[in-house]
């Protein structure tokens, strides 16, 4: 099953995603553990969000 993304809707998951890493990446800083699980928590979000975006980058060169 295919499921298409507005470029729009994608670019703003992107940029959430982009933010909420270097929230986390701060966290680490403060607190490893609490920073390590919060990663584990977003990490299928963000394989999500980098799948689309690759899609979206193989879809833009044809």
């Amino acid at each position: 099953m295919e499921i298409l993304v507005q470029k729009d809707y994608l670019d703003a998951l992107i940029n959430i995603a982009c933010e909420a890493d270097e929230l986390i990446v701060e966290l680490e800083d403060y607190d490893l553990r609490a920073g390590q699980a919060l990663r584990a928590r977003f990490a299928r979000w963000f394989e999500v969000i980098d799948r689309y975006a690759e899609e979206g980058r193989q879809n833009a060169w044809h």
